[in-house]
């Protein structure tokens, strides 16, 4: 089968090497095992790139574009930037939706790091949470100690529950308490 043309949720087409993505994620990788129609078989109502098939996908091009670079090799194209916030949280979800594990992994790495956590603490609890990412869950919230009990407004609160956003506060408290050994049982499902 000859790789789909990916059509974000915006109408902007990507054409990827199929071997990229296989070797990215056992999705694809199944994705491309699968027997497919030939040509003749397409339904009528299939739409077509230049003989390829098109597969829509619902993330937007912004997305779905630093998504594919991480997928291709570094001697080919660097890691897309991710410089905002929100941009991260989408590339996140898509990445764990196709299992590139490798690309949630360098996710992960990059938000999560001191610096960052420093400074934006309940962003990253926040995104955190919403990923079902536990260690990150956790040290998010040891970051977020070091800042006031009553958060300012941050973009990312809009991700989670107001349960979510009691979980480091009640952390906070039970850590205060030198009940530090069983506080994270807030911070876990």
């Amino acid at each position: 089968m000859p790789a789909p043309v990916y059509a974000s949720s915006d109408n902007v087409d990507f054409r990827v090497f199929k071997l990229f993505l296989s070797l990215s994620s056992p999705f694809f990788e199944t994705l491309f095992d699968l027997p497919q129609p030939s040509e003749a078989e397409h339904p009528a109502d299939t739409e077509t790139k230049d003989g390829l098939p098109v597969l829509p996908v619902s993330e937007d091009s912004r997305t779905l574009d630093a998504l594919l670079r991480f997928c291709y090799p570094c001697t080919l194209t660097e890691n897309p930037p991710l410089n905002h916030f929100r941009d991260v949280v989408k590339v996140l979800e898509a990445a764990q939706k196709y299992a590139l594990d490798k690309v949630e992994n360098t996710i992960r790495k990059a938000l999560f790091n001191p610096t960052i956590l420093e400074l934006n603490s309940l962003r990253c609890f926040a995104i955190a949470r919403q990923a079902h990412l536990r260690e990150e869950t956790v040290l998010a919230a040891r970051y977020s100690l070091r800042i006031s009990l009553v958060p300012n407004w941050f973009e990312e609160i809009e991700m989670i529950t107001a349960t979510d956003l009691l979980a480091p506060l009640a952390y906070k408290s039970e850590v205060w308490m030198g009940r530090a050994d069983t506080a994270t049982r807030f911070l876990v499902d």
